[in-house]
């Protein structure tokens, strides 16, 4: 799809796609997943007039009830029951490895008629409901629409301008269709784009567990660095690296990237949803990749650090522009990022080419590349 096509795409969605509506509160609806998600759902629904008459989840037996709501098997026959009488129901599952296209297919051949994606509720709701990654209200989208044509133009193929497209388009219409079919196996490393250059001067920003360390062991690798504020990861980060013999070429540094050394309030979970936030337990040292890394010379830095990504680029930008190494940043923590990321990306890397890709559904794991030359 050349530029030209695309921007016109761009148009034409604004123009066509409206995502579903929530019913008048008082009528009756069913929700779908018994999770996090399903239950911050369940609460806003009964707090904002609704009727909420059922949970459908796989784990019913061993849920039985949620705030007091019967959950159901999704093909018994109480809810086939409830599907053919045109109860509404709500698909409140949003996450990377849930593939919401076949939830919602099948519901439909369960019987039900109206299946409203999760978006549809924080459309409804959006002060009720926190923040949730690249969820925003319509109004956002429409009031950044030459951001999102600005952005539209920093993509060097034709299958990033496709994949940017649809993820314009599934958080305009909430399309349980779209984005179906990631690259789950090859995040930060799509079999698609050219290798790396070796050996690796690898800088890992959200080193989780040790996950992506792990993918980088078939290339040739002289030097990591480790990034990983979260003390419950970080543990699990120094186990992963003692067993598998990298501690002569790992350092391993137990804080967050940002744009300058400072302290930020942390939500610690122990798992890969750790983040900084106003509401955190603790207080967690932030550094700047310029400050620390002086000499490391990184050839690839990978950025997955739940949303503050801009601030890490800025804090690495001196290491960056001498360097110029590759670069894979996520695009999906924050609304804004879509366009925010490539477009400093752009700025800090301008003979790169930038790419982007997807590997989660839902929206989730798009990560944009600035691929050297």
């Amino acid at each position: 799809m050349d530029l030209e096509s695309a921007k016109r795409r761009l148009s034409e969605l604004f123009k066509k796609h409206c995502a579903p509506t929530m019913p008048e509160p008082g009528t009756p609806l069913a929700v779908y997943g018994a999770g996090s998600c399903g239950r911050d759902a369940l609460h806003v629904l009964k707090r904002s007039g609704y009727r909420v008459v059922a949970v459908l989840d796989a784990r019913f037996a061993a849920i039985g009830s949620v705030e007091g709501v019967p959950c159901l098997e999704p093909t018994s026959a109480e809810a086939i029951k409830l599907a053919r009488s045109g109860v509404p129901i709500l698909v409140a599952v949003f996450n990377f490895s849930a593939d919401t296209g076949v939830i919602d297919e099948a519901l439909r051949n369960i019987g039900f008629a109206q299946v409203l994606p999760y978006s549809t509720l924080f459309e409804a709701f959006p002060d009720r409901l926190k923040s949730n990654f690249w969820l925003a209200a319509r109004y956002f989208w429409e009031s950044h629409k030459q951001d999102l044509e600005h952005g539209l133009e920093l993509w060097d193929d034709d299958a990033s301008r496709r994949i940017y497209l649809k993820l314009v388009e599934l958080r305009l219409s909430g399309n349980f269709q779209l984005l179906r079919t990631p690259d789950l196996k090859h995040q930060y490393f799509p079999v698609d784009i050219i290798p790396p250059r070796q050996p690796l001067r690898f800088v890992d920003g959200g080193a989780f567990n040790g996950d992506t360390m792990s993918a980088i062991r078939r290339f040739e690798v002289e030097r990591i660095a480790g990034f990983e504020p979260d003390p419950v990861n970080f543990s699990a980060l120094c186990h992963w690296v003692e067993e598998n013999n990298l501690g002569a070429k790992t350092e391993l540094f137990q804080c967050g990237l940002g744009a300058k050394s400072d302290k930020r309030r942390f939500q610690q979970s122990g798992n890969a949803s750790s983040a900084f936030s106003e509401k955190g337990q603790t207080m967690t040292v932030i550094v700047a990749m310029d400050e620390v890394l002086e000499g490391f010379a990184p050839t690839f830095i990978k950025l997955d650090i739940e949303g503050a990504e801009i601030e890490a680029l800025k804090g690495g930008e001196a290491l960056i522009r001498k360097h110029r190494p590759r670069i894979a940043a996520c695009v999906y923590h924050l609304p804004a990022h879509l366009w925010e990321v490539p477009l400093l990306l752009r700025d800090l890397l301008p003979s790169h080419s930038l790419l982007l890709r997807y590997h989660g559904f839902n929206g989730f794991d798009a990560v944009a590349y600035a691929i050297e030359p």
